[in-house]
């Protein structure tokens, strides 16, 4: 009678376990998502300012030298594929299987 006891406070246990992990994916999820949405829109929201800048310079409405301008482009190009690789990883995971 007691080992069929012990069997069952065993299997709540993991049910438990499992229900606590499960909670904690879809925490996880939500928080993915949040932050994966404002990084895009920072990443967006500064492409467009530094096109500004480039086409506002172009037409002669700002002075800015060549060497900031390529300064700033090349920065937008680091940060959108280093944001990309960085959400790929995220979503997909590493070589370790850890997520």
């Amino acid at each position: 009678m007691g080992e069929g006891t012990l069997s069952k406070e065993k299997d709540a246990a993991e049910v438990r376990a499992l229900h606590e992990k499960n909670s904690d994916t879809a925490a996880n999820r939500t928080l993915r998502e949040t932050y994966a949405n404002r990084v895009f829109y920072y990443l967006v929201s500064y492409t467009v300012s530094i096109f500004l800048f480039v086409l506002f310079s172009g037409a002669k409405f700002l002075m800015i030298e060549n060497s900031v301008l390529l300064t700033m482009v090349g920065s937008t190009a680091v940060a959108a594929i280093g944001l990309v690789g960085i959400v790929v990883k995220g979503l997909f995971g590493g070589n370790n299987g850890s997520r």
